[in-house]
């Protein structure tokens, strides 16, 4: 069997942050529908919350991170950001409205393995969450986050 159909047919563990309630629900419920594992953040401090669990608590970690690039206080290019100064290795997927030039650019430069532009379609979001987990594979392994306990 080809490497992406066993891909295709794996189960994520995915961390989903955003701010706006219908999309949040959407994005989630699709992939669950799709078989995956889903933990839910509403905003950018709630998403650090659950990366400084999956680093240092009992929780699981995840596979990838799909977050919005504007949220109120700190946005998905923000967290991600922030992250490049830890050995962090989940993949993050961006999603945003409003995918300009800049805005490829500036997640692409902090690690984004790709940038979704809303109303995001099913095989899109599948495609994106497939190379994001291949990613992974390349710089190997588990999450090794120490967020604010360097």
């Amino acid at each position: 069997m080809a490497l992406d159909a066993i891909q295709a047919m794996r189960r994520y563990r995915v961390l989903v942050a955003e701010d706006d309630d219908g999309m949040r629900w959407l994005l989630s419920a699709r992939l669950r529908e799709a078989g995956h594992d889903v933990v839910e953040a509403a905003d950018g401090h709630a998403l650090l919350a659950c990366l400084d669990e999956a680093a240092h608590g009992d929780s699981a970690g995840y596979d990838v991170v799909l977050a919005d690039v504007e949220m109120p206080g700190l946005g998905g290019l923000d967290v991600l950001g922030g992250l490049g100064c830890v050995h962090w290795q989940t993949p993050f997927v961006v999603t945003t409205a409003r995918a300009t030039t800049a805005v490829r650019a500036t997640a692409r430069a902090l690690g984004a393995v790709a940038v979704l532009e809303k109303p995001i379609a099913q095989v899109e979001l599948e495609s994106a969450l497939r190379a994001a987990v291949r990613s992974r594979r390349l710089v190997g392994g588990r999450p090794a986050l120490v967020l604010g306990h360097a």
